[in-house]
């Protein structure tokens, strides 16, 4: 009778064996740590100057409890999101809803499919469209970096930054006609986990890096100090990027850094008045075209059809063409010339071309013609009320705009943006 039980107990462990392999029941751990905080972009990109043809890159933000949240991002900038997602993940596979900027309204489904040697499978579907994509993603690399090179002084630096772990801060700068310094939180597989964006001068570079909690808070801070490496003369200036409860950084609003809002005041106000629309200015890199070449709710629409048209803003309402919206809300945010330029991508040409063609005269330029640190004002146009245009639910262009001056509006932020003239 033994025996017979230990043949059946032998005989049950193969069919359980068997159907592992057959019917592919999983049974590997998975730590879902190493996907996040990483910028995910599609494998066959090669980096630098080349064509990103998956349009969309990603990162994992949370996976806690069978419920995995992130943000999914049509450019470079993956801190400031187009779309969020959330969904359930449960052996290596997660099914989740993307939403659009207002973290409500569903756009699509993503799903996310954990594969080995740190590659994920993702699956893409629109709501408002037929198109089905699919990629295979990395995580984004120091070596992706066009133009990238070491600093001088500072190449590396080994740290130990709380939620972060043991990582390592690279400093460098991009090399190229005016360069400036650029500085990143990378792993020992040099993968981007964050980078120190800040009014960086060009021509300055990294000489020293200090890890430390300097506003006593408990957490970790980083103090980058750069300098001038052509006139030592010039005082070196020190930035802190202060860490947050989810182990971001804010930088520090100190005197010395440049780039401060301070250089707003008396722009707010600036972009009232009515604008024409009158040429296309700049071209991001990534944009391929409208919606029969990508599978973005930004190219269901081409904004070269709006050449010709009026803008018109005001604080009571907001005006594109003929069709009128009241109580436009408006939202300010400053930026450099430098940081809307690389935010955007943009080398179609890129902002400094097309500032040097146009013979535009941008404010608070340096004495020896330098604008890559002049504060500019972006500005964010909402509304309280659900909007649309046409057959459109959304406005297509005017409500992301960018002021160069007191008469040039740059119209978008991202992909094909339009030149404006106050009238």
């Amino acid at each position: 009778m033994k025996k017979k039980i230990y043949v059946l107990g032998a005989i049950l462990v193969c069919v359980v064996c068997l159907g592992i392999i057959v019917f592919g029941i999983k049974t590997r751990n998975i730590n879902y740590d190493e996907y996040l905080r990483k910028t995910w972009v599609a494998e066959n990109w090669r980096g630098g100057n080349n064509q990103y043809t998956a349009l969309f890159l990603f990162e994992i933000d949370k996976v806690e409890e069978g419920i995995i949240e992130g943000r999914y991002a049509g450019y470079r900038y993956i801190y400031e999101p187009t779309f969020s997602f959330s969904g359930v993940i449960k052996n290596g596979v997660a099914e989740c809803i993307l939403y659009k900027g207002d973290g409500v309204t569903p756009a699509g489904e993503l799903k996310l499919v954990f594969l080995e040697s740190n590659k994920i499978d993702a699956t893409i579907d629109w709501y408002q469209s037929s198109l089905h994509k699919n990629y295979i993603f990395r995580p984004y690399n120091l070596g992706d970096i066009a133009d990238f090179r070491f600093s001088k002084e500072v190449v590396r630096q080994a740290a130990n930054i709380d939620t972060w772990g043991q990582v390592n801060i690279v400093a460098g700068f991009i090399d190229i006609n005016k360069p400036y310094p650029v500085i990143y939180l990378v792993n020992e597989h040099d993968d981007i986990l964050y980078e120190f964006e800040a009014s960086y001068q060009t021509a300055s570079e990294v000489c020293e890096i200090v890890v430390d909690d300097f506003n006593a808070d408990g957490l970790q801070d980083v103090k980058i100090v750069t300098y001038f490496p052509k006139d030592v003369a010039i005082e070196k200036i020190e930035r802190i990027f202060y860490q947050t409860d989810n182990g971001d950084f804010e930088r520090g609003n100190g005197a010395t850094d440049v780039g401060s809002e301070e250089g707003m005041q008396g722009m707010q106000d600036a972009i009232y008045g009515i604008w024409q629309i009158t040429d296309v200015a700049l071209m991001s890199e990534m944009y391929t075209g409208t919606l029969s070449d990508g599978d973005f709710e930004e190219n269901l629409y081409d904004p070269e059809e709006y050449l010709g048209y009026e803008l018109e803003y005001s604080q009571d309402f907001f005006r594109i063409g003929n069709e009128v919206y009241a109580n436009p809300e408006y939202i300010t945010h400053g930026l450099t010339v430098k940081e809307f330029n690389e935010g955007g991508n943009f080398r179609n040409p890129d902002l400094y071309s097309f500032i040097e063609q146009e013979n535009i005269i941008v404010d608070n330029a340096a004495a020896d013609g330098g604008i890559s640190n002049v504060p500019i004002v972006q500005y964010q146009v909402n509304f309280s009320e659900t909007v649309s245009y046409g057959n459109l639910d959304f406005i297509p262009v005017g409500t992301q705009c960018v002021l160069l001056n007191k008469d040039t509006l740059l119209i978008g932020i991202w992909g094909k943006v339009l030149v404006a003239y106050k009238s």
